[in-house]
C-alpha cells in the first residue's frame, strides 16, 4: 500500500469528505454581518452566488480526491489490473497507470539458498513395488479415501534403513506398496493437482528439520511415476490466465524466504526469482498471500502489493 509522502493542505479532509449541510438562516445572518462589517457594497444575492460557487468548487475537488485516492478503491476491484480497464463492483470501468516489473524466466538450475539442493527436479522415476510381507511396518498414516502413507524397514538387510511408500486406492494391489525410497516425512498430505495443466497426485510433507518436500505423481493402472519434486512448499495458481496452473514456491525463513514462480512452456520447466524481480535486496523481502493471490514486497518504505498481469510476464502494483 503506497504511502502518500507529500503534505496535504489543511482543507484536504473537508474536500475529501465532501460539502455537507444546507445554507441555513443562521449562516445567512453571519454572511450579512460579515458583509456589513467589511463594508462591502455588493448585494446579498451576489454574495450568495459566490458562496454556492465556492461550495461547488470544494465538492469538485472532493470528487477528484476520492477518484484518485487509492484508499477509496478496494483491493478486490484492482486484483486484475494491468494497465487496462478494471471492472469494479458497480460496473464502472477505471484505468490506472500501474508500476510494472518484468519477469525473466530461465530454465537454468536453481538451488535453494545456502544449499546444493535443487529447487525443483523433473524426472520419470518409477516407484518400485514391494510387498507388505517382505517389510516390517513402522507407521501407517491414513490419507483419506483409502490411501495410506507408510514407513518400514526391510528385515533381510544387514543395516536397518527406514523406507517410505504409499498405497493408492484403485491403483495399489492388495498387499503391495509403491516405494518412494529411503527416509520419511511428517505432516503428510495427499491430493489431486492440475499443475502445469496436467493430472497428478500431489504428495507433500516435512522431509527434514527445515525442509519441505512436494511430489507430483503421475499414476496409471500399473505405475506411479515421480514427475516433479519441489524442495519447498508450493501453491498452484493460474497466474497468467492461460488455463494451466503455475507453481509458487516459498522456501521459508530458514532459506531466506525466497519466492519463485515455476511454469512449464513447450515441455520445458522454467522459473523466475520474484525477490530479484522486485529488487527485494538490501533488507527487503517478498511473501505470497494465497488467499488474495498477491505478492507482497516488504521494505523500509512499507508494503507494496503486486499481482501477475493477465497474459504477460510481469507483475503490476495494486493501488489499495
Amino acid at each position: 500500500m503506497s504511502k502518500m509522502i507529500e503534505d496535504r493542505p489543511a482543507w484536504y479532509a473537508t474536500a475529501k469528505g465532501g460539502f455537507k449541510g444546507n445554507f441555513t438562516a443562521d449562516m445567512k445572518e453571519k454572511v450579512i454581518q460579515n458583509v456589513q462589517r467589511k463594508g462591502e457594497a455588493r448585494s446579498m444575492q451576489a454574495y450568495f452566488k459566490r458562496f454556492l460557487a465556492t461550495a461547488a468548487g470544494i465538492c469538485f475537488l472532493a470528487a477528484c480526491f476520492i477518484f484518485f485516492d487509492g484508499s477509496s478503491f478496494s483491493m478486490r476491484s484492482l486484483l486484475h489490473a494491468g494497465g487496462s480497464p478494471v471492472q469494479n463492483n458497480e460496473g464502472i470501468e477505471s484505468t490506472f497507470p500501474l508500476e510494472e516489473k518484468s519477469l525473466h524466466y530461465t530454465s537454468e538450475p536453481v538451488y535453494i539458498s545456502g544449499t546444493n539442493i535443487p529447487l525443483m527436479d523433473s524426472s520419470d522415476y518409477q516407484f518400485p513395488i514391494v510387498t507388505k510381507s517382505s517389510v516390517k511396518l513402522n507407521t501407517v498414516i491414513d490419507l483419506g479415501g483409502g490411501n495410506h502413507y507408510l514407513t518400514y524397514t526391510k528385515p533381510n538387510e544387514a543395516e536397518t534403513n527406514i523406507y517410505q511408500g504409499i498405497e493408492l486406492n484403485g491403483y495399489s494391489k492388495e498387499g503391495e506398496i509403491f516405494e518412494w525410497g529411503y527416509g520419511s516425512i511428517s505432516e503428510v498430505k495427499l491430493g489431486l493437482s492440475k499443475a502445469f495443466g496436467g493430472d497428478f497426485n500431489r504428495l507433500s510433507g516435512r522431509c527434514g528439520p527445515n525442509l519441505f518436500c512436494t511430489l507430483w505423481l503421475t499414476v496409471d493402472e500399473n505405475n506411479v511415476i515421480l514427475s516433479h519434486l519441489l524442495s519447498s512448499d508450493g501453491y498452484e495458481v493460474d497466474l497468467d490466465g492461460d488455463g494451466a496452473a503455475e507453481i509458487i514456491a516459498t522456501t521459508g525463513k530458514e532459506f531466506n524466504n525466497r519466492v519463485y514462480i515455476i511454469r512449464k512452456r513447450d515441455g520445458i520447466t522454467e522459473w523466475v526469482d520474484v525477490d530479484a524481480a522486485l529488487n527485494a535486496g538490501g533488507g527487503g523481502s517478498v511473501s505470497y498471500d494465497p488467499n488474495n493471490q498477491v505478492f507482497i514486497l516488504s521494505s523500509e518504505s512499507g508494503l507494496q502489493y503486486y499481482r501477475y498481469a493477465q497474459g504477460e510476464d510481469k507483475l503490476v502494483v495494486i493501488k489499495e
